[in-house]
């Protein structure tokens, strides 16, 4: 059994702790795709809820820009 590791099986030789540091540490590959997809789409959909909600409560404010121009920008030459 030297080589071969069961899928989110750690390495026999691993103690208690080192153990669950490796489940830890892999937990996003030992997920199923479908759950993988659901939660990618559940915090794209929540980002952009939240964007969404953000700029209807806290509307951003229109603030004057003054700049000069030259007369030569004027004159059109």
């Amino acid at each position: 059994m030297g080589g071969s590791i069961a899928r989110g099986q750690p390495p026999q030789s691993l103690s208690e702790a080192d153990a669950n540091r490796y489940t830890d540490r892999f937990w996003w590959w030992l997920m199923p795709d479908t759950v993988k997809f659901v939660l990618v789409l559940a915090f794209l959909g929540g980002a952009v809820y939240g964007s969404a909600w953000a700029l209807s409560h806290f509307p951003p404010e229109q603030t004057e820009i003054v700049k000069s121009l030259p007369s030569e920008k004027l004159r059109g030459k």
